[in-house]
């Protein structure tokens, strides 16, 4: 049995500013925890970074799934509209953090989307693509927005409490020669040695703290769940693998919101990476007031 495709996309970043090139490079994480899933239940899936590669081919897709921030709108717009040029019957999936805080206006404003998933994907992708063609389905699919009838429909969402029953990141996903060839040319672009790829990794979802300028809480839950220590050496050793060849080129960013929400979890996970000679370069968003002598000792 032939496996259905579905190609997942993150649209370019629009040209803001000079040097921009260096903050963009980095995949969306989200695609590869989502590729990942489909890739388990028998999707033949590619991921597509537009800001490294400039064209995508739609042959014998049954669906596209796009990601992207609100700076990244009218690009995805226009991937949106070229699906649709190529294949008009092409569902366009969209998700992430603008789908999230703006599908209403997503759903009015752009005819070419015709279904956004808000907040967490992993399970409500696949349910959707398992039940695209049915109406009452849809109404039960957890966060999803769609139109029917002239309204939009915004089901609501609940956030995926065990994180280590996902699959492991779809790393091997990632196009690693365009990524690489990318950086080459903007080190000599910009007369930089040394230029590395940095990959996050998300060792949590939610977070505890209330801070108003934060959309990160919204965007997963504001439920604080957390992955095992086991879980992140497993997810480290996946990255390893999947990058041998560029490991010295490589940065790991632990993107959670705040990394260090548990001191002992901090310690075990610094533990751990020794233990396991996890001899990589990392970096975390922390909160400062929680940074002591001990977790700086790990």
């Amino acid at each position: 049995m032939v496996k259905k495709k579905i190609v997942l996309i993150e649209p370019a970043f629009p040209n803001l500013f000079k040097g921009q090139e260096f903050f963009t490079l980095q995949p969306a994480l989200g695609l590869l925890f989502l590729g990942a899933v489909l890739e388990k239940q028998g999707f033949d899936v590619e991921v597509i970074n537009m800001g490294v590669q400039e064209d995508f081919d739609l042959t014998g897709s049954f669906a596209v799934g796009i990601t992207g921030h609100a700076v990244q709108h009218r690009n995805i717009v226009r991937i949106a509209k070229k699906v649709k040029k190529q294949n008009s019957k092409l569902p366009v999936i969209l998700g992430g953090s603008h789908a999230t805080f703006s599908a209403d206006f997503i759903l009015d404003q752009v005819k070419e989307i015709d279904f956004i998933i808000r907040n967490e994907g992993e399970i409500s992708f696949p349910l959707l693509l398992d039940n695209i063609d049915n109406s009452e389905a849809l109404k039960k699919i957890e966060g999803l927005s769609f139109r029917e009838n002239g309204k939009i429909i915004n089901n609501p969402s609940e956030p995926i409490l065990d994180l280590d029953k996902l699959p492991v990141p779809a790393f091997h996903l990632l196009k690693l020669d365009k990524h690489f060839n990318k950086i080459d040319t903007i080190s000599e672009k910009f007369n930089i040695k040394d230029l590395t790829l940095s990959i996050g990794l998300s060792t949590s979802r939610g977070c505890p703290a209330k801070c108003n300028f934060c959309s990160a809480r919204l965007m997963q839950h504001p439920e604080l769940r957390l992955e095992s220590c086991e879980r992140v050496i497993q997810e480290l050793k996946a990255v390893k693998k999947t990058f041998k060849p560029w490991l010295e080129r490589l940065n790991i960013d632990f993107i959670d919101n705040t990394f260090n929400v548990s001191k002992d979890r901090v310690i075990e996970i610094c533990r751990a990476l020794k233990e396991n000679k996890m001899d990589i370069k990392w970096r975390c968003f922390c909160r400062a007031t929680a940074v002591d002598e001990d977790i700086a000792k790990e």
